[in-house]
């Protein structure tokens, strides 16, 4: 008989919101170019380890450091110092929540309404899209309305590779010569 593979155990903050936090703004930065080595050098830190085990859960983010973590990452720091206080508290997180959650803005009300579900509950190609459009100071130029969008999608079923690659010159060339005003 061999024996048992024990079982995966998650760390003790791994599911926490600032550990998500924590993750999700490490990994911005890392998109970004920048590496968690200069990130755990920019906070004082000496061993980028200890960002990541925070990062992971293994260990709690300390409440002394949170607000200083939350500017570097360009974490909203309200929200990461009450969520940094809840893996410490759960009493207090409550607390801080309800007193952020009353001072939220109407942006995030509306998105809310609009999924009709909390948006911790939006899918991973939900929120890759929503941090795409955030991150670009020209959004619209890349988002298609409703209406561009059946002629795209013509477009990527004649060009599978479109997507990827683009349009080459030639096929540039002949959609602008069928298109242009006579």
């Amino acid at each position: 008989m061999s024996p048992e593979k024990p079982e995966k155990t998650s760390f003790p903050y791994e599911f926490s919101m600032a550990a998500r936090m924590l993750r999700n703004g490490v990994k911005s930065a890392k998109s970004r170019g920048i590496s968690l080595r200069s990130i755990a050098k920019s906070l004082g830190y000496k061993q980028a380890t200890v960002l990541s085990h925070m990062a992971s859960g293994r260990v709690a983010i300390p409440i002394k450091r949170a607000q200083q973590i939350a500017i570097t990452l360009n974490l909203d720091p309200g929200e990461f110092v009450a969520a940094v206080v809840g893996q410490h508290s759960a009493a207090t997180s409550d607390l801080l929540h309800q007193s952020t959650a009353s001072q939220s803005d109407e942006f995030a009300t509306d998105l809310v309404a609009i999924a009709d579900h909390p948006l911790s509950e939006l899918t991973e190609e939900q929120r890759s899209v929503m941090r795409e459009v955030v991150s670009d100071p020209n959004a619209r130029r890349r988002w298609l309305s409703l209406a561009e969008l059946p002629v795209v999608l013509d477009l990527r079923r004649m060009r599978p590779a479109m997507r990827e690659k683009g349009l080459n010159d030639y096929d540039r060339n002949r959609l602008r010569d069928a298109l242009k005003d006579d």
